[in-house]
């Protein structure tokens, strides 16, 4: 009798594997033009976008039922959730793929991955946002306006990264690795994770300021302090603005500002 249950349960798991299996789709999702603002939020999966020569989203090994298209007046949203945890019980979510290809310019970027990685490279846009809870973000070839990145526990990697005009960057426990050129407002806050940006420009046209906690600041391998606060240790550690830096901050043409808690901060400069 046990082995006869042990056998349908066999059974029961093998049917289950094989219908997750042959409800994965394949194709061209849809086609888009004149579209100022482009979202996708996948639960799982990847997310993959790069510059092409169409405008197109394709899905590659996907349940078809979960994804849900949206276009109203220029504005589209691409969402891949999933219903209820059990729904992927004993599937493998790694080959889920939903590919992002764009020719246009298009003014507003966002990516949010739960926990899939996402890989841009080759893009060019206006804003752009990227979002992960435990997957891994890969940047590679990209130019933008402007930036924010939000990271969980996954891990953020980027090489050949412009950004013209502000970045913001708030990370957990995962770290990131930008080789970019940053300019303007950087903003940067985390928790446990590091951050480690290798910057493409000269030293002097920076300004490195803000709160730590107990955060380490390397610039150019040397520990450093804030230059635009000081700390007011007889007032629970309140930090105030440092008069004397003011104006200097003003004048800066790129200014580098840190809010953070535990993980190291090392910014390297290439002049």
């Amino acid at each position: 009798m046990k082995k006869i249950i042990i056998i349908l349960l066999s059974i029961i798991y093998f049917n289950q594997i094989y219908s997750q299996t042959s409800n994965l789709i394949s194709k061209e999702l849809l086609k888009f033009n004149n579209i100022k603002s482009i979202s996708v939020l996948a639960d799982i999966g990847n997310i993959e976008v790069k510059k092409s020569d169409k405008n197109l989203i394709y899905i590659e090994n996907v349940i078809y039922d979960w994804i849900k298209t949206e276009n109203n007046d220029g504005v589209l949203k691409i969402s891949y959730k999933v219903p209820n945890p059990q729904s992927i019980k004993n599937m493998n979510t790694s080959k889920h793929k939903i590919i992002v290809m764009v020719s246009d310019n298009i003014k507003e970027n966002h990516f949010n991955a739960g926990t899939c990685n996402l890989i841009i490279y080759d893009f060019n846009c206006n804003n752009l946002f990227l979002s992960s809870g435990t997957g891994n973000i890969n940047i590679n070839n990209v130019n933008t306006d402007s930036l924010i990145i939000e990271a969980g526990t996954g891990k953020v990697n980027a090489n050949n990264l412009k950004v013209n005009n502000n970045t913001e960057i708030h990370i957990g426990t995962g770290d990131i690795t930008l080789n970019c050129e940053v300019y303007n407002k950087i903003f940067l806050e985390g928790d446990t994770g590091n951050v480690t940006m290798n910057i493409n420009g000269n030293k002097n046209d920076y300004s490195v300021n803000g709160e730590s906690f107990v955060r380490k600041i390397f610039v150019n391998g040397e520990i450093t302090k804030s230059e635009f606060f000081e700390y007011e240790f007889r007032n629970s550690g309140r930090i105030k603005p440092n008069r004397d830096m003011i104006k200097q901050y003003n004048n800066t043409k790129n200014i580098i500002n840190i809010d953070g808690s535990i993980g190291n901060i090392y910014i390297n400069f290439k002049k």
